[in-house]
């Protein structure tokens, strides 16, 4: 039975390594803070111990009350705390294989590749603390837009920080050299898994005419993947390049000759991580607890019910910012906003209840009611069903321009070859044109504008 302390085979150690390979010592919460500064005897400490992989997992469980505590209402679905488990053992996995089979690879059999893959998941892990920083609720010290921004600059730090902890645990554990090598091992990692992520999780939709009008966050949150996706892919063919260059010399695990073991204090910090969120949920779970329930009205098409739920509260019981759905600078939003907004105009509901309904709608108008909009005859026909029964103020553009787009697509509608209308749909039009004011005074407020 292989001997747990010797993870790995050694070749050719030199006498450094050797000796700082007998030193493994207990592993402590300064060991923890060690290890994220980056100190070798820190990385060695955790490398050289076998219980650590069950710490780093626990650490891992802290990070995820960290992420979600005030994200999604963990009560009714705590499989959301089990996804950075998940998502790190599969990414730890690849990073693991890429670091081998560029760095030693060729000299290495299976058996001893699979084995050595404990030891990489708890160093892996023990980066998790990082994610505690993502507890700081800038949504209730600031605005949408400075919270988006600050989450984002958080988002970046931690991302670089766990970059170079990893390419320092790379060549103080393997002995990996040259820097470069190790550094564009990592790299062409991260940059891979950051294109990924920004394939799959849905972001503002980019509209280059007639689009619709984006909050503060979501002009930054598109910024920033437009910004990434420019820099990440032209580097990905660079960073690969380098990763497959050859280098002369082999990357060799690292064999220690005990194990080091966790001390009762790093076990107590790692309890304390998740104890202490006993205290924090019933602030801010209540909140994620009304969202779930509003937005499974919502997206369930039962209009009336979730208007009703979400007049009972004021806009404080929900979390800051919230954003009920649909989601209108996102492709395909759902359900559609117009089938929405024709229930709400029945519908009695509290003040905030609908104007944060008629906002999305006020800046769907944008797109729609201009003759660059690209709107089916369909979406067009429940358009003007609403403008029919909505007061000016609540859907008329702000931008002055704007408006005089709007209301010269409207005036233009019915002699336009390329829609066809309803004689219900004419009506509507009729009625509305008939409350729009006259051209002169828009045309006098845009000069007075310029």
């Amino acid at each position: 039975m292989t001997n747990p302390s010797a993870e790995f085979a050694l070749q050719t150690p030199s006498e450094e390594r050797l000796a700082e390979e007998a030193r493994p010592q207990a592993v402590t919460p300064l060991t923890l803070i060690g290890f994220l500064m980056g100190r070798r005897s820190a990385i060695l400490d955790v490398a050289a111990s076998p219980h650590a992989l069950a710490l780093g997992g626990v650490l891992v469980l802290s990070a995820g009350f960290a992420r979600e505590y005030d994200g999604e209402d963990l009560l009714h679905e705590p499989w959301h705390l089990l996804i950075p488990h998940g998502a790190s053992l599969l990414t730890a996995f690849l990073l693991y294989m890429l670091v081998r089979l560029t760095g030693i690879g060729k000299t290495q059999q299976p058996p001893a590749f699979f084995r050595g893959f404990p030891m990489f998941l708890r160093l892996y892990w023990m980066t998790a603390p990082l994610a505690w920083l993502y507890a700081i609720p800038f949504e209730r010290w600031m605005s949408p837009g400075d919270a988006t921004l600050w989450n984002l600059r958080l988002l970046g730090i931690v991302s670089v920080w766990r970059v170079v902890v990893m390419i320092r645990v790379i060549g103080v554990v393997y002995g990996a050299g040259p820097l470069w090598r190790v550094i564009a091992t990592v790299l062409l990692f991260g940059d891979a898994v950051m294109l990924i992520a920004i394939r799959f999780v849905p972001v503002p939709v980019l509209h280059l005419m007639g689009g619709v009008r984006m909050t503060e966050s979501e002009r930054l949150l598109q910024g920033t993947t437009l910004l990434l996706q420019i820099v990440g892919f032209p580097s990905l063919l660079i960073l690969l390049i380098m990763t497959l260059a050859p280098t002369a010399t082999s990357w060799t695990p690292i064999k220690f000759s005990q194990p080091s073991r966790v001390h009762g204090t790093t076990w107590l910090l790692a309890a304390l991580s998740i104890l202490i969120w006993r205290f924090i949920l019933p602030v801010t779970q209540p909140e994620q607890q009304r969202r779930r329930v509003a937005e499974q009205l919502i997206m369930a098409r039962d209009f009336p019910a979730a208007f009703m739920f979400m007049s009972k509260h004021d806009q404080t019981d929900f979390p800051p910012h919230w954003s009920p759905p649909p989601h209108v600078a996102q492709p395909n939003p759902a359900p559609p906003l117009n089938d929405l907004i024709e229930v709400l105009i029945e519908e009695s509901t509290s003040e905030w209840v609908r104007a944060v309904f008629i906002e999305k709608f006020r800046n769907t108008t944008e797109q729609t009611l201009t003759p660059y909009g690209f709107v089916s005859d369909e979406w067009l026909s429940s358009t003007l069903r609403i403008l029919d029964r909505l007061p000016l103020s609540e859907w008329l553009p702000d931008d002055e321009w704007r408006r005089a787009e709007a209301l010269g697509f409207l005036r233009g509608l019915s002699s336009d070859s390329n829609r066809t209308l309803s004689e219900s749909d004419k009506n509507c039009l009729k009625r509305i044109v008939e409350k729009l004011p006259p051209p002169e005074a828009v045309k006098s407020e845009v000069i007075g504008q310029d």
